[in-house]
């Protein structure tokens, strides 16, 4: 009786030998970046107690950041010192966890009963940046952003303005639904504004009402889902009350902030500057583009996330 046996062919061994090697790559990068030194990224200049300059209307030259840990990649501190490059005036705020926990407890104690019960640090994190611009004003940018332009400039085309907000993304209504909570959306992963302005009240209210109604499991508030996250506190919201806010002040065709120019808009006191400027799809060394976010720390947990982050 004879026994067949299986040969692999050329190709099909090719193609196992590609995928193997795929494989060992993503894990030797991960495995790299584990090992690979850290350096102090809590550097601060100035207080955010003490900031003498301004731009736009009021708006505090200040820059608002925070991560993890003290600790991060040289690559971070790279995206972090573009900041301080391109704005060597300005003052600068790195917030510890020890200190945003402070912080909400002591200004925003009402908030930071449900604050403390979040599961998700970006739950936290997406609420803390909207806290913390609330209360001192000023510029927030996530640390994996990277800037080539002064923030002084933002407004030089517009008078009046006292929060500035960009277009992330700005697809047909069936194009988007993979990567974004909205067609047209805003980014809160870079704004700015002055202290205390009544669209960042509006949407620290809407935060609050839904904690008020979310259940709480064994101590904690989670959400099972990366767009239920997207929508609680992140940019899902943050665009959804803007145009809220738009349309109590009389202004509620959304469509007029489509394909906006390099210039943006101004409505009332918040300018919107278009999605070349700071959306999602610049190139490095962009002229035009004035904010990058290179998404290094991907807070969707998925195998791959957890291998490349």
């Amino acid at each position: 009786m004879r026994v067949s046996s299986f040969i692999p062919s050329a190709r099909v061994c090719i193609i196992i030998v590609i995928v193997v090697s795929a494989v060992l790559s993503v894990f030797a990068y991960r495995f790299y970046q584990i090992k690979s030194i850290r350096v102090n990224i809590c550097e601060n200049v100035g207080s955010q107690d003490n900031i003498p300059l301004t731009f736009g209307d009021g708006i505090p030259y200040i820059l608002h950041q925070s991560w993890k840990s003290c600790q991060a990649t040289v690559k971070i501190k790279s995206y972090i010192d573009t900041w301080k490059k391109t704005n060597p005036n300005m003052v600068y705020k790195f917030w510890t966890d020890d200190e945003i926990d402070t912080f909400v407890s002591t200004k925003y104690p009402e908030m930071y009963k449900y604050f403390t019960q979040l599961a998700r640090p970006v739950m936290k994190s997406d609420i803390f940046r909207l806290l913390v611009v609330h209360a001192y004003g000023g510029t927030w940018a996530d640390v994996d952003t990277v800037s080539f332009r002064n923030m002084q400039s933002w407004t030089k085309d517009h008078d009046g303005v006292k929060m500035v907000i960009g277009i992330e993304s700005d697809y047909p209504d069936t194009w988007y639904i993979q990567k974004h909570a909205r067609s047209l959306q805003f980014t809160q992963w870079t704004f700015a504004a002055a202290p205390k302005h009544p669209l960042i009240t509006k949407m620290l209210d809407s935060i609050l009402l839904d904690l008020k109604s979310m259940p709480v499991v064994n101590g904690k508030i989670e959400v099972h889902d990366d767009i239920s996250v997207l929508d609680f506190a992140g940019p899902g919201m943050f665009t959804d009350v803007v145009w809220e806010y738009y349309k109590e002040h009389g202004y509620g065709w959304w469509r007029q902030f489509r394909n906006l120019d390099r210039k943006g808009v101004k409505v009332m006191d918040v300018l919107m500057l278009p999605q070349i400027r700071w959306g999602t799809n610049q190139i490095d060394g962009d002229p035009e583009s004035w904010v990058l976010h290179k998404f290094e720390g991907s807070w969707k947990f998925t195998w791959f996330g957890w291998l490349v982050n």
